[in-house]
């Protein structure tokens, strides 16, 4: 896990285990950006369809 850590941060042994505290090393990971991804999947509408959502959504507004 070390190791792991090490690769991740970039950061050596000696300054993982006695220059960070460990609360430090996992506010880091804890404040990494991350990426969620969605569902896998693509949505194909013709040209009518795009502009009748378009219409229902400006008439909601």
């Amino acid at each position: 896990m070390i190791y792991m850590i090490m690769e991740k941060t970039g950061m050596s042994w000696y300054e993982l285990m006695w220059r960070r505290s460990w609360v430090n090393v996992l506010m880091m990971f804890a404040d990494a950006p991350k990426t969620i991804r969605k569902k896998p999947g693509t949505v194909t509408i013709s040209g009518k369809e795009m502009a009748a959502r378009h219409k229902a959504k400006k008439a909601h507004e």
